[in-house]
């Protein structure tokens, strides 16, 4: 039986994919389809590897999904275009493997909903790649998960942990540089799970991308002023980022593997890391997407906490 609960395909306006998801009633994306179903079996095992305390608090609970799929999943590519976005929860669950950001999404709204917070699956096209885009059998989109916390709706990266938390989910534009993407994505659909909205086929998703690639031109994309944050281990965002943060190692992607200390956050299409050395605080400013891949285009230095802070802030308001 094909799942057709809560689907929406993006029409090329602000307000066409909207339409189909009632914002205004979060609990009724606490439902799962098949695809995303947690079996009470699984539900055990997730809780206990979870290892959540009632004290744990919203982003934090967040921050445990993502480390939780990061150190206990293997990531693969699908074997073949059908198997992109087609896995179950309790497939992946048996085998420990994700292959791609759709199972990243599917995995990460299941779980959202089982510890009660509604979620939404966004599926989008690369706004670089669609500019770019010369016909070929090569596309380019990403998976990011809305879900409903503390009176609104926010959006996160569940591969990279990147998360906006003054999101406004009626502009389809998803200011996040990601990998080689330097200018964001664009919503194409909105679901509980692919099987409830291009049905598991991935033909119906390349021709959505071919659609958009064609209309691109011709759209009036604005950018969201969004203030990207990042999740670190099990610790709350770090839009909360601290002296013991900023002296301890950096440990979160992309600096996973570079042995530095600090941690790394993203606003007005920068990428900045930023550490506290020396009895100063540093913040190094990247090319949005290029952080580590390319030369610094300035280090800042500050001589106390609260003058970085007000120097990121401005940053963002200044875009």
């Amino acid at each position: 039986m094909k799942e057709l609960l809560f689907a929406t395909v993006m029409m090329f306006t602000t307000s066409a994919f909207a339409a189909d998801i009632d914002y205004s009633k979060p609990e009724l994306y606490l439902k799962s389809s098949s695809q995303a179903t947690i079996s009470k079996t699984d539900e055990a095992v997730i809780r206990a590897e979870l290892d959540l305390s009632p004290e744990d608090k919203d982003y934090t609970k967040f921050a445990a999904i993502h480390l939780w799929l990061r150190e206990n999943f293997e990531n693969d590519f699908p074997e073949d275009e059908t198997s992109i976005g087609a896995d179950s929860i309790s497939n992946m669950m048996k085998t420990r493997i994700l292959h791609g950001c759709h199972d990243w999404g599917i995995f990460f709204s299941a779980v959202l909903r089982l510890l009660g917070y509604p979620a939404v699956m966004v599926d989008t096209a690369s706004i670089k790649w669609a500019r770019e885009y010369t016909g070929n059998d090569i596309y380019s989109g990403h998976i990011f998960v809305e879900t409903f916390v503390k009176g609104r709706w926010i959006i996160i990266d569940p591969v990279s942990g990147k998360m906006a938390l003054d999101y406004n989910p009626e502009n389809p534009v998803i200011p996040l540089t990601i990998g080689d993407e330097p200018h964001g994505f664009y919503v194409l659909y909105k679901g509980i799970s692919p099987l409830s909205y291009w049905e598991g086929k991935p033909e119906r998703l390349h021709q959505s991308l071919k659609t958009f690639a064609a209309k691109v031109k011709d759209l009036k994309i604005s950018y969201p002023d969004y203030e990207i944050v990042q999740m670190v281990g099990k610790e709350a965002p770090i839009m909360y980022y601290n002296d013991k943060l900023l002296s301890s190692p950096c440990t979160a992607s992309p600096c996973r593997g570079r042995n530095l200390n600090g941690v790394v956050i993203q606003t007005a299409g920068k990428d900045i890391h930023m550490e506290l050395k020396n009895g100063q605080y540093l913040a190094r400013i990247y090319p949005g997407g290029l952080i580590f891949n390319a030369p610094t285009e300035s280090t800042e230095v500050f001589k106390t906490l609260s003058e970085l802070r007000a120097y990121i802030k401005s940053m963002g308001k200044n875009q």
